[in-house]
Parts: C-alpha cells; structure tokens; sequence
C-alpha cells in the first residue's frame, strides 16, 4: 500500500551510523571472529529478527514520546480545533495509548483534548499522524483487511497472519476489523452511486467525469453480469419485550430486505426507469439455487476496457475448430448443464460422420478483444439498484464518451432489463457459449441418431456463428409445427419440450446474436470474463458451511471486488483514510 514507501532520505543519511551500529553489535553478540563454527543459519536470523524487533520499538517509542511531548508543550492552532465544529477544544490528561503496527506493538501518552460543544474526545496527535483512535496502524489494517477479503475464511486470514506475518489477530477480530473497513468502503461507494444519480440524463449519457479519459480509437468499452449465490443467516425474531423495547427507544433494527434500502437520488432515479417487474422462475438462464433457505443471490458486474480494431469484413467467417471437438463440446454444455454430455458412442458417431476432421485440416482460432482494464461491482442489492451501480461505474471510467461500446452476458431477463434501462445505447451481445448449447440442445434433439444429430450441430452452429441465426430458427420451427408443441405437464427432457425452449431462446435473443458484425466491429462474444469473475467472487462468499449477515455479506463482497479490480483501488483508499483522519472516534447510526 502507499504507506509502505520505499527508503526515505532520513534512514539513507543514518546508513554509515547504522553499519555503525551493526559492527558493535556483531562484536558484542560473538566477537571479531563471528559466530562459532557449527552455529545453524536460522540461530543467527532469528538474532537478527529479534534486535531488529527491538530496535523498531525503541526507535518508534521514542519518536511518538517526543512528539506527544513537543505537542504538550506547544500544539499549532489548527490542531486545537474540533474537526467536527471547528471550536476550541480543552486540553486533558494525556491518554495512555496502544498501536499494533507492522513494526511493533507500541504504548505511549498521546495528547489529548476535549469539545465542550460536541462533547466528544480529541487526539490531535492521532490527527496529525493520519491514524485513526483504533488500535491498529493503517498499514496492518490493510493488511488483515486483505487476508479477510482474500483468504477462504477469517480462521486462515488469522493463521496466515501469524505464520506469514507474525501478526496474532483472533479470527473474530479479522472479521470485526475486514467488515468496518468493507462499510467505509461501502460509505463511499453509496457517496458515488448518489452523485451519479443526482446527474441529468445528459450528464450520465454524454459527460465524463473531470480528469478521466474515455477509451480510445482502438479501445472498445464492455460491461458485462452475472450472477452467483451465497447464504445468509436466519435473522433473529426479537421477543415482545425486545419489540416493547425497541418501540420506547425509537430504534429499529435494519430487517431481513436492509440491503434494498436505496437513497433518495437512486430512488427517484428508478422512479424515472421504473422496471417493469417480471416472474423469472422459467428463465433457464437465471442461476436456481441449491436446497436450501438459505441461499440468495449475489451479482457480479465488470466495467472493461478492452483493445481491438475494426475490420472492413468478418476477420473470421469460419466458425474455429473448438466449436466442432465433439469433447470440447460436450464439456462445455455439461458445464453449463443445458443438455447432457455426449455419451462415448454419440463422440464416434460424431467424428464418422465428418470425415473432412479425419484429415487434419488447417486449424481454425479466433482471438477476441485483449483485456486491457478492469473494473469489478458486486453487490447483494436488487438488479435495479444493481443496475444503477454498474451504471455509475461505467460513467466513472468514462464510457459515456467511448466510440464503441457493448454489454454482454448470457440470456438471463434480469440482466438485459439492466441493459434495457441502463445500457441501451451500447451494442447487446448474447454470450456465443450460450447460445451454442442450445443449439446443440436442439440438434440433439430434432436426429434421430447421434451422427445426424452432429451433423445438424455443425451445420447450425456454423449459421450461428456467422450470425445466420434467423436459418436455424426456421428449421426448428418447421421440425416443430411437424411434431407439434409439448402437451401440458409432458416432461422437460422430451424431444419436443428441448426444442420448444431452444427456439423461444433464439427468437428471444434473435437480436443479439449478429456475431459476424460483432467480430468486424472488434467486439467480444462471450461472457467468460465475468462468468469466471463470479468464481473467483464465490470462493470466498459461497459454502455450505459459510452463512453471512446481510451487512457482512455486503461488506465482504465490495473488498472482494475492490481487490480484483485494476488500478490500485485500495492503496488510494487507504491514502483517503490517512488524509481524513480527524483524531475523534466515529459511532455509526443506522438510519
């Protein structure tokens, strides 16, 4: 983090006293001749460790003592005042402070003021250090933040805090600690979320934040989103007399739907869109939950920078050879569970019944767009207000004014009502990997044997990749109004139940599957990006053994995403913190 500078001139000028000094010591701990023969390696680095732990303790002590001294014996003006009211404060008795820092755990007396006005504590010293009245420094917050974002649980983020740190931080504390930091981080991305919805229609679809410089000629701009789940807790149903309580006091606990809660500017912005709501429980592409009352959704969202260029045709008419391996296929519809994978003899027939593969051709490949930045959201919010986030971040990197722009995902409804309401001026785009499992689905379907049921995929596929996609809904159309609809109640598996979805997905997405003009505009066709985002985002939200709070689930998520993302997010949050510090402890409020 910014914190953790390279040397600093001060410590260049003391490098001969410091050899020095390490003369003296060598001498003293094993005399001119070294260390004895026979004497192991990690004795003499642990030795070395050990004065080194001391001597950052010593020298640490004795700086903040003279500081806090200097400061009680003349303390500038502007460190007098309340940084809350900005009125005189009173000087108190020096208050015994401790700091866990990377270099040591420290104890000294800091000075120490009182507002009469504000009837709050004041520790100018704190202030003046950029350090707020915890008891952690901000370089081993950020550090304990990160193995809690990152780790699989806050039990190993605690381990590997010892082991690999020498940090001893209770996992309770890694948890306590990686949440606070989480909703400052979340204070400050509401904060954006309601500059951004208090601009006008033009503003959001035409400007650029000040300093920010929009993608370029050969950069196109991307947004991309998906979906994942996690589990959170039961939330607890307080007894009549916790309610008789919370009536007298005239406080309310945030319930079971806190996440939703929206601001007044992101209110009345959805009010302009109002989405129209939907039953998605049919959508195949919507992810079902596992068993259980627990699980609920998380989304995930990618703001792109990506670089490509225009071509004068489609640089790759030909559908490339992964498309047509009968394994590589099958692999990828099992993985995302839209058919069954080939079976062994299905994989044969498959290769028999295309004896141009047998004879090894030129292979085909396409290279799409090259990732040049990213930018992560997640969220537990409502795809609305998700929306509006992912919005926010779009406009943040400055893709109002990008010459090429595109939103890709799979065929989820919930997501493309946040292209429709949000996106719309950028080009829509169905994840090919999708489409080509229904494809598959329905060619498996409509054979009666495996090999024609190959050779239909290979015709149909090559049709969709060249955006001919309106040829394979004809031809299903015509298998079906041969074979007719599926009856009511007739299960999903039939050969007419797959074909009717398959057709109802393509002529739903007929629009956004024009992948040869996608190609030739240098735009990506596959959501794997943000499909693989979701994985990474899961491996520390999602368990059968992981159940979380709305607020912590909240709070993880976004230092997940902050971490993932490019461009040194945290370490300039960490330089907002310092700046901020105002030397007076903060009490959170729900509203």
């Amino acid at each position: 983090m910014v914190l953790q500078s390279q040397t600093v001139a001060e410590v260049d000028s003391c490098r001969f006293l410091l050899q020095g000094q390490a003369k003296n010591l060598a001498d003293r701990l094993f005399g001119p001749n070294g260390p004895p023969l026979g004497t192991p390696f990690d004795q003499l680095e642990r030795i070395a460790l050990d004065v080194s732990a001391q001597l950052r303790k010593l020298l640490l002590d004795l700086l903040l003592a003279r500081q806090a001294d200097a400061m009680h014996r003349d303390l500038p003006d502007y460190l007098r005042r309340c940084p809350t009211c900005a009125c005189d404060t009173t000087p108190e008795e020096p208050a015994v402070r401790s700091l866990h820092c990377h270099a040591a755990s420290l104890e000294w007396l800091e000075p120490h003021r009182y507002c009469g006005r504000c009837r709050k504590a004041f520790f100018p010293q704190s202030k003046s250090l950029g350090i707020d009245v915890g008891h952690y420094s901000a370089s081993l917050l950020d550090l304990i933040t990160y193995a809690g974002a990152n780790k699989l649980s806050f039990r190993e983020a605690s381990l590997d805090l010892d082991k690999l740190g020498g940090h001893r931080v209770h996992e309770k504390q890694v948890e306590r600690l990686s949440k606070r930091i989480g909703l400052e981080r979340l204070a400050e991305r509401r904060q954006e979320v309601e500059h951004f919805a208090t601009l006008t229609l033009t503003q959001r679809k035409d400007t650029t934040p000040a300093g920010v410089e929009p993608p370029g000629e050969d950069q196109v701009a991307v947004v991309m989103a998906d979906a994942g789940m996690l589990q959170l807790r039961d939330v607890a149903v307080p007894s009549p007399k916790e309610k008789a309580g919370t009536q007298q006091t005239g406080t309310q606990e945030p319930g079971p739907q806190e996440e939703n809660k929206t601001s007044g500017p992101v209110e009345a912005l959805l009010q302009e869109e109002k989405e129209k709501e939907e039953d998605d429980d049919d959508d195949d592409d919507q992810d079902k939950p596992p068993s259980g009352r627990h699980w609920r959704e998380d989304k995930v969202g990618l703001v792109l920078t990506m670089t490509s260029k225009v071509s004068a045709t489609d640089p790759c008419p030909e559908i490339p050879d992964t498309f047509l391996d009968p394994e590589r296929v099958a692999k990828i519809v099992r993985g995302l569970k839209k058919s069954a994978a080939l079976q062994a003899e299905e994989q044969t027939a498959a290769a028999a019944a295309d004896p141009a593969a047998q004879e090894a051709p030129a292979k085909i490949t396409y290279d799409g767009p090259e990732l040049a930045k990213r930018q992560v959201v997640a969220s537990r919010q409502s795809w609305p207000v998700f929306g509006v986030m992912l919005a926010c971040a779009a406009w943040m990197a400055g893709f109002a004014k990008a010459p090429r722009r595109a939103f890709v995902a799979d065929g989820a409804r919930a997501i493309w009502r946040v292209w429709q309401s949000r996106f719309s001026s950028y080009v829509p785009i169905l994840d090919f990997i999708h489409a080509m499992s229904y494809v598959y689905a329905a060619a498996k379907a409509v054979a009666a044997v495996p090999a024609a049921g190959w050779k239909l995929y290979a015709e149909w596929i090559q049709w969709t990749w060249q955006g001919k996609v309106g040829l394979v809904i004809e031809q299903l159309q015509h298998w079906q109004s041969e074979h007719g609809q599926p009856e009511k109640g007739e299960g999903a598996t039939t050969n007419r139940s797959v074909v009717a979805k398959s057709l109802g997905y393509l002529q739903n997405n007929q629009e956004k599957m024009k992948y040869a003009e996608y190609r030739q505009q240098g735009l990506p066709l596959v959501s794997s990006l943000v499909e693989s985002m979701v994985k990474q985002i899961s491996r520390r939200v999602k368990g059968t053994e992981k159940f979380w709070t709305d607020e912590g689930a909240e709070a993880i998520l976004q230092l997940r995403a902050d971490y993932l993302s490019d461009g040194e997010v945290m370490e300039r949050f960490w330089q907002r913190r310092q700046t901020a510090a105002t030397g007076q402890r903060s009490y959170r409020t729900h509203s």
